[in-house]
């Protein structure tokens, strides 16, 4: 199984198919792996 990253088009779906409220900026701790040897990119979580 092939992963490919969120685009702007599939994030406006799920946009438009859930609530607000469970949307949210992606914050550094989300981001950074405990021992802080690898940080991902990310732009919002759900």
């Amino acid at each position: 199984m092939t992963l490919h990253p969120a685009t702007p088009a599939f994030l406006d779906t799920l946009r438009h198919l859930l609530p607000p409220a469970v949307f949210r900026e992606a914050e550094e701790w989300h981001l950074t792996e405990p021992r802080g040897r690898f940080r991902g990119t990310g732009l919002l979580l759900a």
